[in-house]
């Protein structure tokens, strides 16, 4: 695994649609169909839907510009089980957000067994879709806000709840390169209220038959022996980690 790195956002990021769909090999073509054929067969909720892949990052003065090329999720998921070569691999940009609750714990979720990457923890977030585009950009922020709301039911709009969401950091590097813009998310609520509106907001998805993408919130106190601990006990995304170890050193 490649050295996950954590970079301040010092820079306006702009993340623009190219317009353009991805150009694949015929024969890295065929492994993706073959490869989706045996997944659908195996878990047939899975969706073949647009993912967008990065194809070019440019750095001027003090903008950072992310292209990014129409591509689907059978080529992202190809891209997580096999070692393509860089320029053939689906590589996403997505976002992600650090839930810090009023009394000093952080929230993260596990999951669901529906999802891609089932009991894995990681943070709220998600990867873009058409609807954040907007005017050739993808609004980052629109998007985070969205899954904030669908995956823990919080509104960012609601002061009661939510203080205030900032950009934090920039995440490259990892299990396969991907990019994430990692936000920083103040709530109003201690961590027992956030345990409890998460309960109930999960038991009102359940009533209208909708499958929550949490299975679990974890709600930590950050400290060298709860990271320690978590982190060799369960499974998490790449980033969360140094995270979290970062968010530690910070205090």
């Amino acid at each position: 695994m490649k050295t996950v790195l954590l970079q301040p956002v010092a820079h306006r990021i702009d993340v623009v649609f190219s317009g353009k769909k991805v150009a694949l090999p015929e024969k890295i073509v065929y492994q993706i169909e073959r490869n989706w054929e045996l997944l659908i067969g195996n878990r047939p909720s899975l969706r073949r839907g647009v993912v967008f892949t990065v194809s070019k990052i440019n750095m001027q003065n003090d903008q950072l510009q992310v292209v990014l090329d129409e591509t689907d999720y059978a080529h992202y998921m190809f891209t997580l089980e096999n070692e393509l070569q860089e320029e053939y691999a689906c590589k996403v940009l997505y976002t992600s957000a650090i839930l810090e609750t009023s009394d000093g714990f952080v929230s993260f979720g596990k999951m669901a067994s529906h999802t891609s990457t089932p009991n894995r923890f990681q943070c709220v977030g998600g990867g873009l879709d058409f609807s954040d585009v907007d005017h050739g950009k993808f609004n980052i922020l629109g998007n985070i806000s969205k899954e904030i709301e669908e995956e823990v039911g919080l509104s960012v709009h609601t002061s009661q709840k939510v203080n205030a969401i900032t950009p934090y950091l920039l995440k490259s590097g990892g299990d396969h390169n991907f990019l994430a813009v990692i936000f920083r998310v103040s709530l109003a609520l201690t961590g027992d209220e956030l345990r409890a509106h998460f309960r109930l907001y999960t038991e009102e998805l359940l009533q209208r038959n909708e499958r929550p993408e949490f299975s679990q919130l974890e709600i930590m106190r950050v400290t060298k022996n709860t990271i320690c601990t978590f982190s060799t006990t369960h499974t998490c995304v790449d980033y969360l980690v140094p995270l979290l170890e970062r968010m530690l050193l910070a205090v």
